[in-house]
């Protein structure tokens, strides 16, 4: 099971360029124009666009002859979108407007969307495979135990912070909150940030510094990544799929303040990792 994630990334690869062709070919031979991009938006052209997203996870389990591969991105497919809306809603405590906003197929009034199952599915596949080459890079192996063998008191903790944040929203329903903020400073920012710094400070001193270049590394690469595929999104369908709100950059199709929280999100991904392992092995 090691090179199902360099298998399904470069499946991916390979399909995507497939899937380029045919739609020149498809423009060609029955629209008379060589134009590939530009289409207007649809539900079905946008599982058209994104099949090397989720096509290449089923070549896979049929190749290692295990549905591991499809129980992992149906898994993660879940936890993304469940991810960025907690994040999201914890964003909502300290600022008024949202981090990002979907616009198609909306959860939660945009905190995410029910087309990003998908996205969120291969993102992983994408993490694991980077974080892979990335560690062997750095010359050392990831280690995410302590965080798994006391699964249950975290899980308590972030049970806890969303009993809080569900508080939280309901009082600012009633606008009895004074400390949401319209803009974003420096201090707000690092204040929404603190549970973010926790776990890598952990790291950092348990371990080695290379943690710190690892997850900031990864939080770069996934920030572009990212802004890559919803560029790839406008490009063909003509409509951006969500956008940001804070310190935007070309026309709200993302944010230098994703960095850390993207770096938060490989922490969390490559532990929940860890932990599916480590449930399947009972």
């Amino acid at each position: 099971m090691q090179n199902i994630f360099s298998q399904f990334i470069s499946l991916s690869i390979l399909i995507a360029c497939i899937n380029l062709v045919l739609v020149f070919l498809y423009n060609l031979l029955f629209l008379g124009r060589i134009k590939i991009w530009g289409f207007k938006y649809s539900r079905l052209k946008y599982f058209l666009l994104a099949i090397p997203l989720y096509i290449p996870i089923i070549i896979v389990a049929i190749d290692v002859k295990s549905f591991y591969p499809i129980l992992l991105y149906l898994t993660f497919a879940v936890l993304g979108v469940l991810g960025e809306t907690g994040f999201s809603m914890w964003w909502g405590v300290f600022f008024k407007h949202k981090f990002w906003e979907y616009k198609e197929d909306v959860i939660n009034k945009g905190d995410s969307s029910y087309l990003n199952f998908i996205i969120w599915g291969w993102g992983v596949f994408f993490l694991i495979t980077v974080s892979r080459i990335l560690s062997r890079w750095l010359g050392f192996k990831l280690d995410l135990s302590f965080f798994v063998n006391y699964w249950p008191i975290f899980a308590v903790i972030l049970f806890v912070i969303l009993v809080v944040v569900q508080t939280i929203s309901g009082f600012r329903k009633k606008e009895l909150l004074h400390f949401v903020k319209d803009s974003i400073s420096y201090k707000n920012y690092l204040l929404f940030c603190l549970p973010i710094f926790l776990p890598f400070t952990y790291l950092l001193f348990k371990f080695s510094f290379k943690y710190l270049v690892f997850f900031v590394s990864l939080g770069i690469i996934l920030f572009v990544a990212e802004y890559i595929i919803g560029k790839l999104f406008k490009l063909f369908l003509s409509k951006k799929l969500w956008v940001y709100n804070y310190e935007t950059l070309n026309h709200k199709h993302t944010t230098l303040l994703n960095i850390i929280p993207f770096g938060l999100a490989t922490f969390y991904f490559l532990t929940l990792y860890s932990l599916f392992n480590y449930f399947l092995s009972f």
